[in-house]
């Protein structure tokens, strides 16, 4: 589980929070990384990058520290 300032604790296969925002990914950086599947979506928290599944609402897994 990863927590700091401004962030929210989260880990895989945990549930993405509903009150919290989705952290949007720049078009720019969508355009590197590998296409997904209809279910999956790249979002950050905070400096970490997560793979959310849409449909669960989970985590699937995360990069820390991605930027």
């Amino acid at each position: 589980m990863r927590e700091g300032p401004g962030e929210f604790p989260f880990k895989v296969n945990g549930v993405y929070p509903k009150a919290q925002p989705l952290g949007s990914v720049p078009s720019n950086i969508l355009a590197t990384l590998p296409p997904l599947p209809e279910d999956l979506e790249y979002r950050f928290i905070e400096k970490h990058l997560i793979l959310r599944d849409t449909r669960a609402n989970l985590i699937v897994d995360y990069i820390p520290n991605a930027i």
